[in-house]
């Protein structure tokens, strides 16, 4: 009996093997060797990294998470947004809207067109500073509970990890020196012309601009009050107390001249003190006020026409004071130490 003989199947594979002659083994060992780098890379990457987790601790394997999965300048755009949002509802409102109403129609009333002479130096000064105490302490009191108001959600938000505490100030800030600043802004835009302040453009426009700094450093004095002070109850008791003596001590209730030895130091952290000067300096630099036959109060010397430079000094105004651009900048100082000071108390106490 013929035994049948068996056939051998011969695979695919083995056809291109005995094909290579005995190369494919070498050839596939050589197109590992030139595995992408980028590849090897990632690779190594991960055995270390899964290598230094099993050698870290909770505490620094923590510190190797990223805390916030958007980036800062997210943040700080979405915070933003929602900041100018929610101020347009508070500080522009029907209620802030009468009420700059009514101070446009008191101070037109009682200050309109004043007369260009000696006679009325005290009604021009006494409108310089009224326009400060009004607009400024209104701006201080609306700052005063914006972070108290926002201090569970921003608790609540940050413990959830959803942004950090600078682009939360940040956003506060570039949306409370829009929102905030507008109405009293309009509000000075209006009396200037409707009480006969110097009648010129330039001094109208540096007159406008050294007002929106000081509604501006006053909106930081509010903000660093309300982040340094542990309770919007205690606040609201100290931070009427400390305006008032800012505002005592800015020129106008006691010329600077005759302010005690002792509480001197008060006017050069006074944000009045700043704004009161270079508005004054604006409005009389440069110019002679015309003389009256009857004078019923004088301010000054004899000269007439009087010198603008001899009112200025004579309100105790001298030396580096007496340059309008020395109080723009000192402003600026005030507000941004008072931003930076308002930033670290509110991270210490967030």
């Amino acid at each position: 009996m013929r035994m049948k003989k068996k056939h051998k199947v011969i695979s695919k594979e083995d056809e291109e093997s005995k094909a290579d002659n005995g190369k494919f083994l070498p050839r596939h060992w050589a197109n590992l060797r030139t595995l992408n780098n980028d590849e090897k890379k990632k690779v190594s990457t991960i055995n270390s990294i899964g290598f230094n987790y099993k050698l870290m601790s909770l505490a620094e394997i923590e510190k190797c998470i990223p805390k916030y999965t958007v980036s800062f300048g997210t943040q700080l755009r979405m915070l933003t947004r929602r900041a100018m949002k929610q101020g347009r509802g508070e500080k522009i409102s029907q209620a802030t809207v009468v009420v700059t109403v009514a101070y446009v129609l008191f101070e037109s009333v009682f200050w309109f067109r004043l007369p260009d002479d000696t006679n009325h130096l005290y009604q021009r000064n006494s409108l310089i500073f009224f326009l400060i105490i009004a607009q400024g302490n209104g701006v201080v009191f609306l700052s005063v509970p914006a972070f108290r108001r926002d201090r569970s959600l921003l608790t609540r938000e940050r413990s959830k990890k959803l942004y950090r505490v600078l682009p939360y100030f940040l956003s506060k800030t570039f949306s409370d020196m829009t929102t905030a600043i507008l109405l009293p802004c309009l509000n000075v835009f209006i009396v200037y012309w409707t009480s006969n302040l110097r009648p010129s453009f330039s001094s109208f426009f540096m007159f406008q601009f050294i007002f929106y700094l000081t509604l501006t450093t006053a909106q930081s004095f509010g903000l660093f009050m309300s982040a340094a002070l542990p309770s919007l109850q205690l606040a609201l008791a100290i931070t009427p107390v400390v305006t008032i003596i800012l505002f005592i001590v800015g020129g106008f209730y006691i010329p600077f001249s005759d302010i005690p030895i002792w509480a001197s130091w008060l006017k050069w952290i006074s944000f009045a003190t700043y704004s009161y000067t270079g508005l004054l300096i604006t409005e009389y630099s440069g110019r002679s006020i015309p003389c009256v036959e009857k004078v019923t109060f004088q301010i000054g010397s004899n000269i007439c026409p009087l010198p603008g430079e001899e009112v200025i000094k004579s309100l105790g105004i001298t030396g580096m004071q007496s340059e309008v651009w020395f109080n723009i900048l000192m402003l600026v100082i005030l507000q941004c130490v008072f931003r930076v000071a308002g930033y670290v108390a509110l991270r210490r106490n967030s």
